[in-house]
Parts: structure tokens; sequence; C-alpha cells
């Protein structure tokens, strides 16, 4: 039973910065409620339970959160930490995200002796653009980085640019990010029902941008890029979803763009996101920074080609099945946009298919998830 120790079952924690969804939390909610026999996980926010605390705990998993709102609370924070570990020892402690590593690695100081793994989520992210805390803790975590049993990477970049940072742990673990080709996948009906549900003309050709409204996704180049493409293409619609793009910000960032405001679908945060990918022809990602691009890949395991920034392992993800372009260019994005467009539906079609294969054969959630339970079985 979720709470208690579970005989035989090797007892994971895993300390997140909070459950709203993003990249590493929703990878995180795949991992912990995937089919995983041997393994028992309990979920830590430092935060709040979020958007996805209560769908982990629908699942037959612990879910705390420990509801700390700035520097000034992390001791009582610790606090509690630690006597939730001493009532209930993890084998493993398995920290997501920067805030979470460092207080995770003083609660495993501190208590009951358990492994301590930190779970690096991101690539080259430009720290001027956060808070001074944030900016200072990759700092900070490489003087402590020897302490940890393993630090584990989704990505070569993430691990290239924290060894830039001064990290340099005992030992480095690349595990990628997995993706359920089951839940998002090829499917003709659903393309059909979401673009009629949306008001999309079947024979529309849409590009589709999946991520949250944050200055790392830059949503800015994707805008001016469309703006050049919708100039070009009168046939092209621009379908973005995420949390916060539909909100008044994002409504200041579009402008005075006129011409393109009629060709955009602003849909904000949606739970339907396998479905909205059926309706896409192209899927995008313009981030300036990622570690291992969950949107790209789940577009991949729907059948969709690709057109990324080089961020992250986005070129090994995508492989020959789409296109890459330099970060916040957006002519550049515009110009590959437009080269994919111009490719027969047939074509575009084998592409899709192809990258589906990509992911079945290297990405798929089955063989990730088998990767981190040998991983906590070794540890523990």
């Amino acid at each position: 039973m979720p709470g208690r120790p579970e005989r035989g079952k090797i007892r994971v924690t895993h300390l997140v910065t909070d459950l709203a969804r993003g990249g590493a939390e929703v990878f995180l909610h795949r991992l912990v409620t995937a089919q995983q026999d041997e393994i028992q996980h309990r979920v830590i926010s430092l935060t709040s339970e979020g958007e996805l605390g209560p769908q982990i705990r629908a699942a037959g998993v612990e879910v705390e959160a420990l509801s700390l709102t700035g520097a000034a609370g992390a001791p009582f924070a610790l606090m509690r930490l630690l006597s939730m570990f001493r009532a209930n020892t993890p084998a493993v402690l398995m920290t997501w995200l920067y805030h979470a590593d460092f207080l995770g690695t003083l609660a495993a100081a501190l208590g009951p002796r358990t492994k301590l793994v930190w779970n690096i989520r991101c690539a080259d992210m430009d720290l001027s653009k956060y808070g001074y805390v944030s900016r200072g803790l990759p700092h900070v975590l490489a003087r402590l980085s020897r302490l940890p049993a393993v630090v584990v990477a989704n990505s070569d970049a993430g691990r290239h640019i924290h060894e830039h940072y001064g990290y340099g742990p005992r030992r480095w673990e690349i595990l990628p990010n997995g993706f359920n080709t089951q839940i998002f996948r090829p499917d003709p009906a659903q393309r059909s029902k979401t673009r009629a549900t949306l008001g999309i003309d079947q024979d529309a050709q849409v590009v589709g941008l999946f991520a949250r409204f944050d200055p790392m996704k830059d949503h800015a180049t994707f805008l001016s890029a469309a703006e050049l493409v919708a100039k070009a293409r009168p046939d092209v619609l621009f379908l973005l979803a995420g949390r916060g793009t539909d909100g008044t910000a994002f409504d200041r960032l579009v402008g005075e763009r006129g011409a393109l405001r009629t060709r955009l679908i602003l849909l904000g945060e949606r739970l339907d996101i396998p479905a909205l990918m059926t309706a896409t022809d192209i899927a995008v990602c313009s981030s300036l920074t990622e570690g291992f691009p969950n949107t790209i890949g789940e577009a991949m395991a729907s059948g969709v080609p690709c057109v990324s920034t080089t961020v992250g392992d986005a070129a090994s993800l995508i492989g020959d099945t789409g296109g890459l372009v330099p970060k916040a260019e957006a002519a550049a994005l515009a110009h590959k946009l437009e080269e994919f467009l111009e490719i027969a539906p047939q074509a575009r079609a084998a592409l899709g298919a192809a990258a589906r294969r990509r992911i079945e054969e290297k990405f798929s959630l089955q063989a990730v998830v088998a990767r981190y339970a040998g991983l906590f079985r070794e540890l523990a």
C-alpha cells in the first residue's frame, strides 16, 4: 500500500521542485506510474502537488507536498524531509531539478543512510533569465557533486554543460527520456475528429508548437518565423498549446502581427496533447535550451516530422527524420518550415513513419524505465 514499505520492494523516493506540468515533471510521472513490480516509488514536491500530483496519486503512488514558498521556509522543509525519511527510509533518493538537488543533498547527509542520485534535466540554460537563487545553485551544486552516488543526465548535452559548471561526480549515467508509443501514435480518425473540434479544415497544413510560455522556449522567435511563413503560405495554420499561451502576456508578445493573428490557434494548457499531436503536420521545438526535448519525442511517436533548434540532444533524437536550425534565428526556422511544407503529403507521411520507428527502436518508455529500474536495483 502507498505510504508503507512493501516487503521485497526497493523503496525509491523522488524529490522534485514542483509538480506543475513541465518536461521533467511529465517524465517523472511516466516513470513512477509505469509497471515496475520490484520498485515502490514515493514522490515529494518541495512546493505543491500541482497538476500532476493528483494524477500520480491516482495511479497508486504516494505523493507528499512540503508547501515551500521561499528560501526562508527551507529549514522547515528540511526538518519535514528528515522526519519523513526516518519514518520510511528510502533505499534510493533521486532528486529532480536544482532546488531539490540542494535540499535533498542536505537531507541525505543529515538523515538515515540512503543512496543519493541527482537527475539533471536541462542543458544550456540562460541562467540570467532566472532569480539569483536559481542562478547560483548550479555553481553551488558543482562543489557538492561528489556527494551523490550517481548523477543521471537525460542528455549528453546536459552532462557536458554541467561539467563546464564544474560538476565532477563519482559517476555519470545518461538515461534519455522514454515515450509511450501506445499513447502517442498516428491515428487518422483522431486527427479528423480533433481538427473538426478545433474548426480546422481537414486539408489545411498545421504547424504545432507544444510548450509552456517561458523565456527558454523562445516563442518570440517562433512567432517571427510563423509570420514569415504566413506571408508566403496562406494555407498554413499555427497551433500552440502550453501553459500561458492563451494569456495576456502572450497576447502582448503577438503584438501587432495582424496578419498572423488570424492564423494562430492558441489553446493554453491542455491535457489532450496526444490528440492535438495527431492534428499537426509538422511539430516545432524553438527552445533556447533543452536537455532531451519531450515534445519532439512525443511528436515523432505520433508520426509527425519535427523541426527543432539545435538544443540538447535534439539532433541524436531526430536523426534523419526531421530538420535542425540554429537557435534564435527566425529566418532559418521559417526557411526550414517552408522546406518541409513543400514536401508532398506522401513523402511527409513517410518521414513521420520513420520518426515513429526511431522512437520505437531507440527511445521507448518501456526500455528507459527498465534502465532506471536496473540502476535502482544496483544501488539498493
